[in-house]
């Protein structure tokens, strides 16, 4: 009897599961896809699949309800090149993280910065509150929404997508798809292989767990045709 893989990834309320069959484990097949030569454009999308997952995982990881996502703008007379707004949001940084010293508390944050077809602006996802945000940032308006501490998949999708055209460039503020502090807490993903016969078409939640219907995918591996499934749930508070 064939096996699967199931790989599950804990970071903080929400756990992710992947399951999957690998050539060495067996398992029933479909047919295989035609071949065809990989392109760059799937090599690029294929990174930005993995980029978001990273960064799904690290949201998921570390910010809860009540942080924030924060959108820094700057007056419209007042709007920097993109060096100098890179020293005005490390500025923030140091400012915010002495804030948060005095309170015994550390900060934790990721963020981008985009410029290109639109006025600069950073996202920074963090665990402040929006109004102490605000108190921090004299360069314009602060927009954002505090955290539901629900899956951040959207999230995640939205920043990768905010530097896509930029991060690259060499007048780029920061030269990475997002910055994050050293501090953030890594996902624990686990690996096991199970016995075919226990796939379930329709998963079961852990107990103390809650399984997002809408999290439920499955499909067909486009080499191997063999099927997988992945969904996410959010631990019962």
């Amino acid at each position: 009897m064939g096996c699967y893989i199931q790989k599950t990834i804990s970071a903080g309320n929400i756990v992710e599961v992947q399951k999957y069959y690998a050539p060495r484990y067996g398992g029933q097949r479909r047919q295989r896809g035609e071949n065809r030569n990989v392109t760059p454009e799937d090599v690029a999308a294929g990174n930005e699949r993995r980029s978001i997952q990273r960064l799904r995982w690290l949201l998921n990881a570390n910010f809860v309800r009540g942080d924030c996502h924060a959108q820094l703008t700057y007056r419209k007379d007042q709007r920097p090149d993109a060096e100098e707004a890179r020293r005005r949001l490390q500025k923030f940084l140091r400012q915010a993280r002495r804030k948060l010293a005095r309170e015994g508390r550390e900060l934790k944050y990721v963020h981008v910065t985009e410029y290109e077809s639109t006025a600069i602006h950073h996202h920074v996802v963090c665990n402040l509150r929006l109004n102490e945000v605000q108190d921090l940032w004299p360069w314009g308006l602060v927009r954002g929404t505090p955290m539901d501490g629900d899956d951040y998949t959207a999230l995640a999708e939205y920043l990768v997508k905010e530097t896509k055209r930029t991060f690259r460039r060499q007048d780029a503020a920061f030269a990475r798809r997002w910055c994050a502090s050293r501090n953030l807490a890594q996902p624990v993903i686990r690996k096991k292989v199970v016995r075919a016969d226990s796939w379930r078409k329709v998963p079961k939640a852990w107990n103390g767990y809650r399984i997002a219907s809408q999290s439920v995918e499955v499909g067909v591996h486009e080499v191997t045709g063999a099927p997988w499934q992945r969904y996410w749930m959010r631990r019962i508070e």
